[in-house]
């Protein structure tokens, strides 16, 4: 098979404004295209993530919040492995991954699984310094304009939702950084030297088309998912039994995996494509043609 993006003649690195709309498209119908390809990618980390939400919800349901958090860990490894064969199978070519993406020693991985963790500890570190000027802003204004200003209270799908108007400006800043420099996760999975400044640098010019196509667009997607599978549950779990409530659990867990990586496989797509149209990045593997 060759490169599923055809990769194989230079380029040079391009600040020219992006297309989004195309860019969208193509990445959406990747999956389509190569169905058997992905569907096997998608195997491994559906099975172990289904696994891990049984494992939190049967034993770590009153666990303390610290330990809530460390389970975030296991998640971001299996992607952490996932995103590199899709990478790779993008950006290389399907012969560039094993049938079901399970990798030998896996250096690769654990590099890009750091870099991954260091890119959200940045991100959090955001997240309390803006928290802590906008705490400072509404006591500061909240006197001459009323109060109302830390929560607002919806109602959607049939529950009573409180959203804090404040945490946007927290998710538009955290999209739009972490969108700049996930750029040096393609380039981990392709084996390129990374760098904070590199991956910041190849999106000057396009930084808010960046931040939309994978910044924002998985973020929406993420509270998207979450919305609905707070809603299915909260709806079908009152109507269990005792006796049901098991199966439901699983059926549960492993469908709200399979959506998980179904998204996870668009959103790798586009910034694979990202990285390939705003680096310069070209292989120099010979393509194999067993597709």
């Amino acid at each position: 098979m060759e490169a599923i993006i055809h990769t194989n003649s230079p380029q040079g690195c391009s600040n020219q404004p992006l297309r989004i709309g195309p860019i969208i498209r193509e990445a959406v119908l990747l999956p389509w295209n190569y169905p058997q390809h992905f569907w096997r990618l998608l195997a491994l980390p559906v099975t172990l993530t289904t696994l891990v939400y049984l494992g939190e919800y049967w034993l770590l349901r009153d666990a303390p919040r610290p330990i809530g958090i460390l389970m975030h860990l296991p998640h971001l490894l299996i992607f952490s492995f996932f995103a590199v064969a899709c990478h790779r199978s993008i950006l290389i070519g399907k012969h560039s991954v094993s049938r079901f993406g399970i990798p030998g020693w896996p250096h690769r991985e654990f590099r890009f699984f750091g870099w991954l963790i260091f890119i959200y500890t940045i991100g959090i570190m955001l997240l309390f310094i803006v928290s802590e000027v906008v705490i400072q802003f509404i006591d500061f204004i909240e006197p001459f304009l009323g109060g109302g200003f830390n929560e607002l209270s919806i109602r959607l799908l049939g529950l009573n939702l409180s959203l804090f108007p404040w945490a946007l400006l927290w998710l538009i800043l955290l999209g739009y950084l972490i969108g700049r420099l996930s750029l040096l996760l393609p380039a981990i999975a392709v084996d390129a030297q990374v760098s904070l400044r590199s991956a910041w640098l190849q999106s000057k010019g396009n930084g808010w088309r960046v931040a939309l196509l994978v910044g924002w667009i998985p973020t929406l997607l993420l509270l998207l998912e979450k919305t609905l599978s707070f809603y299915i549950n909260w709806r079908l779990g009152n109507q269990l039994t005792s006796y049901s409530l098991g199966v439901y659990v699983g059926i549960f867990s492993a469908s709200e995996a399979l959506i998980r990586y179904v998204l996870f496989t668009i959103e790798v797509a586009l910034l694979s494509l990202l990285f390939l149209k705003l680096s310069g990045w070209h292989t120099n593997l010979p393509p194999k043609h067993n597709f």
